[in-house]
């Protein structure tokens, strides 16, 4: 009798472990970007400095104004802080743009190939920029052609850097199919 219950109690009981995720917001996912909620928070905070050091900079060259006492040289040290502040400030509220951007873009990565997704997304985000680039080139060469006013030498040149906008974008659309082509490879 005591060996069977011995035999018993050797026998291992089965034993459920607790959900590693309990507490956890959103639980437990098996995949995912977590860098992706990160962005705008660091870019929020890198911009907010920034907007004070701007508006520091736009008071510092108020300063400079107001005690020029004559001075040409202040004058100039004041509209120089106030220009590359607003260009800083600018520069700064123009990078949301950019992040948004690139949380936008970021969601389109696989998770089980990240390296081949990370191309896929690098290349058609450029081409997505430069297609943009490329319209406004034509528009540009377009203004330019009519603006010329029939005169051969500014006519050339633009006609070949009309040529070369073409061929530019032929090039990146050309990539974009490579990018595409080598995806869906399926190795």
């Amino acid at each position: 009798m005591r060996f069977f219950l011995f035999l018993l109690s050797a026998i291992p009981a089965t034993v459920f472990a607790q959900d590693p995720c309990v507490g956890v917001p959103g639980g437990c996912t098996s995949g995912g970007n977590m860098l992706v909620g990160y962005i705008p928070v660091i870019a929020t905070v890198i911009l907010e400095i920034v907007m004070g050091l701007s508006i520091l900079g736009i008071v510092i060259g108020g300063v400079f104004y107001i005690v020029n006492l004559g001075d040409d040289g202040r004058a100039t040290k004041g509209k120089t802080a106030i220009l590359s502040s607003l260009f800083g400030l600018a520069l700064a509220l123009s990078s949301q743009a950019l992040v948004s951007f690139v949380v936008d873009r970021s969601s389109l990565i696989p998770y089980d190939e990240p390296h081949l997704g990370v191309m896929w997304v690098a290349v058609e985000s450029i081409l997505y920029v430069m297609n943009i680039l490329f319209v406004l080139s034509m528009l540009f060469f377009a203004f330019k052609m009519v603006l010329s006013r029939g005169e051969s030498g500014e006519l050339d040149t633009l006609r070949k850097g009309l040529v070369w906008s073409i061929t530019g974008a032929f090039v990146m659309n050309l990539a974009y199919a490579l990018a595409n082509a080598v995806l869906n490879l399926g190795f």
